[in-house]
């Protein structure tokens, strides 16, 4: 198929008309009379000598093992508040009188500006738990929350702020992964070693199409 805008159409036409004695409608009319010719496919694989190639194929499978048929929530909420002071870390802090006597060190366990209400941070855990736990499920066990709650606060100014010497993500992760039953991943790997070639023309099949 050629594209021809009406000043080449022109010229074409000219020179058909002077060489072959013919015409671009003559040559369209010609074209939708045509059947289409069968153009056979052949392999060229031995001429190119492509060299077939080796290959290590991955195969995986996971399989989840449900380690407990309940989630044991209480339990694991209760052993969150027993350890819950691994997940705070301490500053030293050195000061100085007159910016040259030291005035000697002092252990800071609490910073934080962030303002802290319980009902909020309920509610983060919730979302962040992508709606997997709901609030209602966090307020029944509302008693051991707010004692961890209160661990990771404390009074500023006369408001309540979170304590930024603990990690607070990791505790929030600890919580949602009280209300789940706990699991175990196994993962079995196996490599399949495989030949293939480059070029796959014994697949495609000859013939007409």
């Amino acid at each position: 198929m050629i594209w021809l805008n009406e000043y080449n159409a022109k010229t074409l036409n000219k020179q058909l008309k002077e060489e072959q004695h013919t015409s671009i409608e003559e040559l369209n009319k010609a074209s939708k009379d045509l059947e289409a010719e069968m153009v056979e496919r052949h392999s060229r694989i031995e001429q190119l000598e492509l060299p077939s190639v080796e290959l290590y194929q991955m195969k995986i499978d996971y399989h989840t093992i449900v380690l407990e048929e309940k989630p044991q929530t209480k339990q694991k909420l209760n052993e969150l508040l027993k350890s819950i002071k691994k997940y705070r870390t301490s500053a030293v802090v050195s000061s100085k009188k007159n910016f040259k006597e030291d005035a000697g060190k002092s252990v800071l366990t609490e910073t934080g500006h962030e303002s802290a209400i319980y009902w909020n941070w309920i509610a983060d855990i919730a979302k962040e738990s992508f709606n997997f736990i709901s609030i209602s499920e966090l307020k029944s066990y509302d008693k051991s929350l707010h004692k961890i709650f209160r661990f990771i606060t404390y009074p500023q100014n006369g408001f309540t702020v979170f304590n930024e010497r603990f990690d607070l993500d990791a505790v929030g992760s600890r919580i949602r992964l009280a209300f789940s039953a706990k699991r175990e991943l196994k993962v079995k790997e196996e490599t399949v070693k495989q030949n293939i070639e480059l070029l796959l023309i014994d697949k495609l099949g000859f013939g007409a199409d």
